[in-house]
């Protein structure tokens, strides 16, 4: 912790409550709109496929927005609407309102929630203290609040309702709001030099692996709490225990991927990450007990681990001095509509088709990501002018 800044601390701590109060909702929305309503597993991956679509206008508005007024001010509009959005949730799913209206709600709040990421990813890359080390702890910070929300949300569901868990979502956005008033402005955005924000062909071309990747790894949320309450019968305690433990474990593996990182550079990290998500998805797909789940946890969650970090420190190193907020804008819409994606395709196959074959051909996926990521390196050395540049390819 010493070699980061007072605004990461707090965005940091900011990052922990908000994704305690998120990911409380997003395995057991899907439950709750299977379970308690009779919707059918293609309606609830429509539902993530909007969501997905919006996310990435959203995302890379945001990112604009914070090179435009600042980060720090793009972020607290994002802390503001989030809690607006969750309350609404919170009073549809209370007022027993019509599915179709939740189904069209949901991804506007998972919208209104993603305009702070792009922001607070901005505040990061313009600080000058270790961005590895700035960017691994708000990893860990998301991930701690992984580790305890889903577990609070099954407590709060088993013994009190789902319309809660929008209602604490909603009070964690208005702590982070709260925190960010004590945050330092970022100030790349001052700049007077004009600088495209446009990508080129090496960032597109990564920004589509990083699209695959997080199709691949965004398997490890509401398909794998579908698979798991749906065709394993995990209880809904059992799900939330799993979801814990998969972010206690990012908090404990955390450290070991920063000093790959920092020892070799993003790519065999991303490449070791593929390698780990081709296996998880398979075993995932043999899966037949709750055992054999926390393995596979353990196995996508360890992908997950050797793929955010390394992504986003490979964007932030290319973008421009005056466009940090547009990359990670460009990043956060991948990010977002990956992850949309994956909760779209994997829920839409376990509907129509045999579940495990689903995490087959994620298995597939993740092999194919392999070798992208392969090439892309190779095109990245190739590409390096000299061996005292600090290339595309090493932090």
């Amino acid at each position: 912790m010493g070699t980061v800044s007072r605004n990461v601390r707090l965005l940091a701590a900011a990052r922990v409550l908000t994704t305690v109060g998120f990911s409380s909702t997003i395995p057991f929305l899907a439950l709750y709109l299977t379970v308690e309503r009779g919707t059918s597993l293609p309606l609830v991956g429509l539902m993530y496929l909007l969501q997905g679509l919006a996310g990435l206008v959203s995302q890379v508005l945001s990112g604009f927005l914070a090179d435009r007024i600042g980060p720090k001010r793009a972020m607290a509009l994002g802390y503001v609407f989030s809690a607006a959005g969750a309350i609404y949730m919170a009073f549809l799913i209370h007022a027993t309102a019509p599915t179709e209206l939740i189904i069209v709600t949901y991804p506007l709040f998972s919208v209104l929630r993603g305009l702070s990421s792009a922001p607070s990813a901005a505040l990061v890359a313009d600080d000058r203290s270790d961005t590895v080390t700035g960017f691994s702890l708000l990893v860990m910070a998301g991930n701690l609040g992984f580790a305890l929300g889903p577990a609070i949300g099954g407590l709060l569901v088993a013994y009190i309702g789902y319309a809660q868990l929008f209602l604490m979502s909603a009070l964690t956005s208005v702590v982070g709001l709260a925190l960010s008033a004590f945050m330092a402005e970022g100030t790349y955005h001052l700049q007077k030099e004009k600088q495209s924000s446009r990508p080129g062909a090496e960032v597109g071309a990564f920004l589509l692996l990083s699209l695959l990747g997080y199709l691949v790894i965004g398997q490890d949320l509401e398909p794998f709490a579908l698979f798991a309450g749906n065709f394993v019968h995990a209880s809904t305690l059992e799900v939330g225990y799993l979801f814990s433990f998969s972010g206690g474990l990012i908090v404990a593996a955390q450290l070991p991927s920063m000093r790959l990182l920092r020892r070799h550079g993003p790519y065999p990290s991303l490449l070791l990450g593929s390698a780990l998500a081709a296996i998880a998805c398979a075993w995932i797909g043999l899966s037949g007990d709750v055992p054999d789940l926390f393995v596979g946890m353990a196995l996508i969650t360890l992908a997950e681990i050797f793929f955010v970090v390394p992504s986003q420190m490979w964007i932030t190193q290319r973008s421009p001095k005056g466009r940090k907020g547009a990359y990670q804008g460009y990043f956060a819409a991948v990010r977002s509509g990956g992850r949309s994606g994956a909760a779209w395709l994997g829920s839409t196959m376990m509907g129509v088709g045999e579940p495990g074959y689903a995490w087959f051909v994620m298995a597939g996926l993740a092999v194919a990501l392999g070798a992208g990521y392969g090439l892309h390196m190779k095109a990245a050395r190739a590409g390096a002018s000299g061996p005292g540049e600090r290339n595309a390819y090493h932090v």
